[in-house]
C-alpha cells in the first residue's frame, strides 16, 4: 500500500500496479478497507488531483479483480470497471459542478489554468489552451484509467514473484484483442472530430471518442509488444525500460500498431514463425 500511494505521488498511473499484487494477496474484503485507508495521507495533505486518480486507481483494479474472480474475460472485467469507475466521477463532478452554480465552468478552468502553471516548463513546451484540456477532461480520466489498469495487469506476475508467490492467473495481457465492433468506435469519433466543424458540442464528443478508442488500440499494440517478449524471453529489466519509453513517448506509434495489427494479426504470425522455428531447432 506504501508503494501504491509514493508511485501515485510520483508516477499517476503507474500505483495500479502494487494495488494489483494487494488485491492478489489479501482478497477483496481486505483490499477495499485498505485502498480507503491508502487515501488518508491524500485528504491529509489536501493533494486532491492525486488522491482522485489513486481512488479511481483504486476502483478499478478492485471492480476488475471482483469481475475476473466471477469469471468474467479480459475485455468484459475491463471494460465495466472503466465504466462504473468513469460513471461515478462523473456523478461526483456532477455534484460539485452543482454546488458551484451558474460559475461552475469559470472555476473549473481557473482551476485547471493553477494546476499547469504548478507544472514546470508547461507554458514554454506546450501551446495547449486550458480550455481545450478542460472540454477533453471525460476521455483523458478514461484513457488514464486504461492504462493505469493495464500496466498493473502487465507487471502482476513479476510483484507477485517479489513478493515469493506463485499464482496461476486467469488471463493473459498478450491475448488482448478489441472486439471487431470497436473499429467503428474510432470511425465515429474521427467523423465528429474532422467533418463537425460547425456545431462544437459534436466535435467536442468526437474528439473525446477518438482519444478513447485511440487508448484502446494503443492497449492492443502493448499486447503484441507482449507477445513477443514472452515469445523471445525478453528480460523483465529490458521489459521494463521499454514499455516506459513506449507508454511515456510513442503512444501513437503503439497505437497505431494496435489498430494494424485489426487487420495483419501480428501475434498469429508470430505463434506461426515461433514454431517453425522450434521445428528447425528440433530438427537440428
Amino acid at each position: 500500500m506504501a508503494w501504491s500511494i509514493l508511485l501515485t505521488a510520483l508516477t499517476g498511473i503507474f500505483g495500479g500496479v502494487p494495488l494489483r499484487a494487494l488485491r492478489v494477496v489479501v482478497g477483496s474484503g481486505t483490499f477495499w478497507l485498505l485502498g480507503l485507508v491508502g487515501l488518508l495521507p491524500f485528504l491529509i495533505g489536501k493533494w486532491w488531483v492525486l488522491g482522485g486518480l489513486y481512488f479511481a486507481l483504486v476502483l478499478a483494479v478492485g471492480i476488475y479483480s471482483d469481475l475476473e474472480a466471477k469469471g468474467q474475460s479480459l475485455f468484459e472485467s475491463g471494460f465495466v470497471a472503466i465504466l462504473l469507475t468513469g460513471f461515478l466521477f462523473c456523478s461526483l463532478f456532477l455534484w460539485w459542478a452543482n454546488r458551484q452554480g451558474s460559475d461552475w465552468y469559470a472555476v473549473l478552468l481557473s482551476n485547471v489554468d493553477t494546476y499547469l502553471a504548478s507544472i514546470p516548463g508547461w507554458n514554454e513546451k506546450l501551446k495547449i489552451e486550458s480550455k481545450d484540456i478542460v472540454s477533453q477532461i471525460p476521455s483523458l480520466g478514461m484513457v488514464s484509467l486504461l492504462i493505469g489498469l493495464f500496466t498493473a495487469l502487465l507487471f502482476q506476475r513479476r510483484m507477485l514473484a517479489m513478493l515469493g508467490m506463485r499464482k496461476r492467473l486467469p488471463h493473459k495481457l498478450s491475448k488482448f484483442a478489441v472486439p471487431d465492433f470497436f473499429i467503428w468506435v474510432m470511425v465515429a469519433g474521427l467523423g465528429a472530430a474532422f467533418l463537425a466543424d460547425k456545431t462544437i458540442w459534436l466535435k467536442v464528443i468526437g474528439i473525446n471518442l477518438l482519444n478513447f478508442a485511440a487508448a484502446v488500440f494503443f492497449l492492443q499494440g502493448l499486447a503484441v509488444v507482449a507477445a513477443h517478449f514472452e515469445a523471445f524471453r525478453v528480460g523483465w529489466i529490458w521489459q521494463t525500460l521499454i514499455l516506459l519509453v513506449l507508454v511515456t513517448q510513442l503512444f501513437v506509434l503503439v497505437s497505431a500498431l494496435g489498430l494494424l495489427d485489426y487487420w495483419v494479426d501480428f501475434r498469429a504470425r508470430l505463434a506461426k514463425r515461433v514454431q517453425e522455428l522450434d521445428q528447425e531447432l528440433f530438427k537440428k
